[in-house]
């Protein structure tokens, strides 16, 4: 299946009909949804371009309300029917603690940067939201899933490029490396890769840094999707070597437009196999990979 992951939504339409065009199967959307807290019309623009029935599934960014999200015809309950009927099998409060699967790929619909839940959740990243956090992840499906996309809204500050910092502990790129998994996040308008990593916080440790992408329990790495909004960021400005954590990164000043990151699972009937590629709504693929789990066992 393929898998489409970006963030805000300013060229929205353009965006989604990239989507359709490249075949995506499922999409995942790491926050700041629309920017209007609207979300009837959100959804409208979805179903409009993809269809009621596509799997498309989010989760808060900084700029969601909770009013928005928590309402009646909120964004909560919006993507409740969403993976209900696109027949995803999800745990824990949706798009706040959640992990689903879906035709085999297990990913996270996870506010763990962002928002705390409906009724006793505490705030982001809080003891009890980190002893849930670790509950699922020491879960069976987890166990056994050979791919598996942690997914939330901000970057940590070491792993981020562009935007205004926002306070996220390190803990579940922790909890998501120990299981082999990859991260994927929005909030910064650049696109970015990380190479493969085994620590993480102000002292970054490297893993098989020139070698391939391999997943495996004790490394993970990072991807930043957030070039489909209202305007492209440039990256901060740093003195050399600038950005050493990024394997590959495309930015207002390259000349990059609005897109998405693609990536398809079971390739060549290989179900450790995927492949995957940046590609902006030019036509133009920034970058492209191809990786291999040795997670899980199926």
């Amino acid at each position: 299946s393929t898998q489409s992951t970006w963030g805000y939504k300013g060229e929205f339409r353009s965006v989604l009909r990239l989507l359709k065009a490249e075949g995506a199967q499922l999409a995942l959307h790491a926050g700041d949804l629309d920017y209007a807290n609207k979300p009837e019309l959100f959804t409208s623009f979805i179903d409009e371009e993809l269809g009621s029935d596509f799997p498309y599934f989010w989760m808060p960014g900084n700029h969601e309300t909770r009013r928005a999200w928590f309402s009646d015809g909120g964004y909560q309950e919006r993507l409740m029917n969403r993976t209900r009927s696109a027949g995803a099998q999800c745990v824990g409060e949706v798009g706040i603690t959640s992990v689903c699967t879906y035709k085999g790929l297990l990913f996270q619909l996870s506010s763990y940067s962002q928002m705390r839940g409906h009724h006793h959740w505490e705030r982001p990243g809080s003891k009890l939201w980190t002893e849930e956090f670790k509950r699922q992840f020491a879960s069976e499906e987890m166990r056994r899933a050979v791919w598996k996309v942690c997914s939330w809204h901000c970057p940590i500050k070491h792993l981020m490029g562009a935007g205004s910092v926002l306070y996220v502990k390190e803990t579940a790129y922790e909890l998501c490396r120990d299981v082999g998994g990859m991260v994927l996040v929005g909030h910064s308008h650049v696109y970015s890769r990380t190479h493969m990593l085994s620590t993480f916080g102000e002292s970054l440790t490297f893993v098989d840094r020139d070698g391939p992408v391999v997943l495996q329990p004790g490394r993970t790495f990072q991807v930043t999707s957030g070039l489909a909004g209202s305007y492209i960021d440039n990256f901060w400005k740093r003195p050399p070597p600038a950005h050493p954590q990024f394997l590959a990164r495309a930015d207002k000043s390259a000349g990059v437009q609005h897109g998405s990151v693609f990536c398809t699972y079971n390739v060549g009937g290989d179900m450790r196999r995927a492949s995957c590629y940046f590609k902006d709504i030019t036509g133009k693929v920034w970058d492209t990979w191809e990786m291999r789990s040795r997670a899980g066992d199926g």
